[in-house]
């Protein structure tokens, strides 16, 4: 039988119920039995069961009012709407975020970092330092073969090109990147391998110079692939010239997001970035300025006449023209590989630029006079320097023939350790930007 203990609150002998409950929960702990509420009667009941009930009677449960229920909808309703309008402005930011991040990669991508040093050189690289041009849109970057699916039959068969008479129909020009290579210099031969000399100048695309995860664009933030430009990928370009007749015309490149609503101007998320019509490489950044550039020429060894029993002979013999019994002259030749949008890269790629001045070696010489050549129009990045024994005697370059020069070798043979004509001496290459005010070559005597 369960032991119960009936409670009768409010009573004058509530003292005396108290002191009999206490007792009535002594005997709970010190039993096998639990002590139980009854819900049926305000009592207390002693028995087997698994839970305990402590309070003296039931709880009173109470709800929110009508009112009550408002303002927390209302407030919840505001909490809402401001983490939307937060959520949107951080989907817009980082639209322009990633704008900002693709412009800055596009820039490098061109012209590299000429300002920045890699073991005390200067660090050129990119899309200019191969090619010696500008790109005229951004997929040159990306791909050499530049084309897209214009029928969307899975065929790349429209080629990206530009409107070069500004006819305002279609691109009459298309534009073609050869592959990377090495060049050979005209009328500069040497020996077939396994020899270590070489005669090139290199020059061509090899890329890619963006990187794209594989998906073959590089839009802004904006930029919906399934809409877009394929060969900009909706990126403003404007050249100067507007209308360039050839690609390596182009001196300024402007690159421009034109913001959420593709149109020029705008505002917030509508704004062209740059803002302020920024150039984006500038001429005096990639062109070398019209400063010339002295060329410090030094030589491995003493210059020998070959007069001493034993001795070389590095002094070229003297020439019958143009001048009887005149020395042969010694001149200094920069080359460049600069793009001319053929398909193929070869000898017409080949810029060459000639001091005005000649040089005569005699015994005991460690280094030639100083040559000073203007290479102001040229693009940043690797030149190649070879000296040539030339006929021309002093003669303006506007009307020297340059035809029968040979490479200067340690003499002006045109017969070398048996082979006509081949020529044991490489060009000595280095790297210019348009803060390089002089170059130190050293030629080897052999």
């Amino acid at each position: 039988m369960p032991v119960i203990f009936e409670l009768k609150p409010n009573t004058r002998h509530a003292a005396k119920q108290r002191r009999g409950f206490l007792r009535f929960l002594a005997s709970c702990v010190n039993s096998k039995f639990k002590c139980i509420y009854s819900t049926l009667k305000p009592r207390w009941v002693l028995a087997e069961v698994l839970a305990v009930k402590v309070s003296a009677r039931p709880n009173k449960c109470s709800g929110f009012t009508l009112l009550e229920l408002l303002v927390v909808i209302g407030l919840l309703g505001l909490v809402a709407l401001g983490s939307a309008s937060m959520l949107i402005d951080d989907g817009d930011w980082k639209r322009q975020e990633e704008t900002e991040k693709r412009w800055d990669a596009i820039r490098k991508a061109i012209i590299g970092e000429p300002n920045v040093s890699l073991n005390g050189s200067p660090y050129v690289a990119g899309y200019v330092a191969d090619m010696g041009r500008l790109p005229l849109s951004i997929s040159e970057l990306i791909e050499r073969n530049v084309s897209f699916d214009s029928d969307e039959d899975f065929l790349d068969d429209t080629p990206c090109g530009f409107d070069h008479d500004n006819n305002a129909v279609t691109a009459d020009i298309n534009i073609q990147q050869p592959v990377f290579a090495e060049v050979a210099i005209p009328n500069y031969i040497v020996a077939v391998p396994p020899t270590d000399y070489t005669n090139t100048v290199s020059g061509g695309w090899r890329g890619p110079y963006l990187y794209t995860a594989g998906s073959g664009f590089y839009g802004d933030g904006w930029f919906d692939q399934n809409t877009g430009d394929a060969c900009d990928f909706d990126w403003s370009i404007i050249t100067s010239p507007v209308n360039p007749a050839n690609l390596d015309d182009i001196t300024d490149l402007r690159i421009q997001s034109l913001g959420s609503d593709k149109n020029v101007g705008g505002t917030q998320t509508a704004q062209d970035y740059p803002a302020n019509n920024l150039n984006m490489v500038n001429q005096n950044e990639w062109v070398l300025s019209t400063a010339p550039i002295t060329f410090n020429i030094h030589f491995n060894r003493a210059v020998s006449d070959g007069v001493a029993v034993g001795t070389p002979d590095d002094v070229p013999d003297e020439l019958t023209i143009p001048v009887a019994n005149s020395p042969h002259q010694l001149q200094l030749k920069i080359y460049r590989y600069i793009d001319n949008g053929d398909a193929t890269a070869d000898a017409a790629d080949i810029n060459e630029t000639v001091a005005n001045t000649t040089f005569v070696l005699t015994n005991g010489l460690t280094q030639a006079p100083a040559q000073t050549i203007d290479l102001s129009g040229l693009p940043i990045g690797r030149f190649a320097a070879v000296i040539w024994c030339t006929q021309n005697d002093n003669l303006p370059e506007a009307i020297a023939d340059y035809s029968n020069d040979v490479v200067y070798d340690g003499d002006c043979n045109e017969t070398t350790l048996g082979n006509a004509g081949v020529v044991n001496h490489s060009p000595v290459y280095f790297t210019v930007t348009h803060n390089t005010p002089q170059v130190t070559i050293t030629w080897n005597l052999l």
